[in-house]
């Protein structure tokens, strides 16, 4: 399964690694990004162990330890990552 980041979901992950290398370090920020994007490569093995999304035809995939989720879209051959948000924010 082929896995396509939606330009949002690219500006998500750049957002979401500027905020904590002002915040804390660009260590840590690496360490993020790279948590999340291990986290969208390991679907392609199980594309719908994310649960059902809050928007129609989604799933949501929360990671470990971390106060993201993945929203993304599982078509026949391909996983299309539509937004990171936070947690805490107002989905959708």
């Amino acid at each position: 399964m082929r896995v396509e980041w939606s330009d949002h979901a690219v500006a998500d992950l750049t957002a979401i690694s500027e905020f904590i290398e002002r915040d804390r370090s660009l260590e840590t920020a690496n360490r993020v990004v790279r948590t999340i994007y291990d986290a969208v490569q390991s679907l392609t093995a199980m594309p719908r162990r994310g649960r059902l999304g809050r928007v129609g035809h989604t799933r949501e995939l929360s990671i470990p330890r971390l106060p993201w989720m993945v929203i993304y879209r599982v078509l026949e051959d391909r996983l299309t990552v539509l937004n990171i948000v936070h947690g805490a924010r107002l989905w959708p």
